[in-house]
């Protein structure tokens, strides 16, 4: 689909993908055996990196995904996967990508909760493990492909996620 995306001059390949992605979880509505979160999404982030860095916008693919209504959990449980895992090409400072997403996908996470009313991160569980993950980022730091943004941004997470808890 990329290939033919770029011959044709169209449209940026991204959008083609994501256009397709979008009309397969559409049709498929979800489901888990059909459409599963775990190996699409490490496989469009991987996509992204090698061929739309610098071309589609900085959070395309969980844009696309919380598009589709997917769980912030879902996706969350995933992109921590993918920064743990240290599988090509998100290695070393390369996973500034996944660290990016998942503290852009916190973030929104965060809002929702709060502004919808309900607790926050979905549970007091989901909040620890958040905080955890976010812990790890800042620890990471610049090995992790983290800049002075992401560490504030990780730093203020942790802090709201602090005051909602006690």
């Amino acid at each position: 689909m990329h290939d033919e995306t770029v011959e044709r001059n169209e449209a940026e390949p991204y959008e083609a993908v994501a256009d397709k992605v979008r009309s397969l979880g559409s049709r498929l509505r979800l489901s888990e055996n059909t459409f599963p979160i775990p190996i699409l999404l490490p496989m469009l982030e991987k996509y992204g990196f090698e061929h739309q860095r610098n071309v589609a916008p900085e959070h395309w693919v969980i844009d696309l995904f919380l598009d589709l209504q997917v769980p912030y959990e879902s996706l969350f449980d995933t992109l921590e996967a993918i920064f743990y895992t240290n599988d090509v090409p998100f290695l070393g400072i390369n996973r500034k990508v996944i660290s990016n997403d998942l503290i852009e996908l916190v973030g929104r996470w965060l809002n929702d909760t709060m502004r919808g009313g309900g607790i926050i991160l979905d549970s007091e569980q989901g909040a620890l493990r958040v905080d955890h993950m976010m812990q790890a980022l800042i620890q990471e730091g610049s090995r992790a492909g983290m800049d002075d943004r992401m560490m504030h941004m990780s730093r203020l997470i942790r802090e709201r996620i602090a005051q909602l808890l006690h």
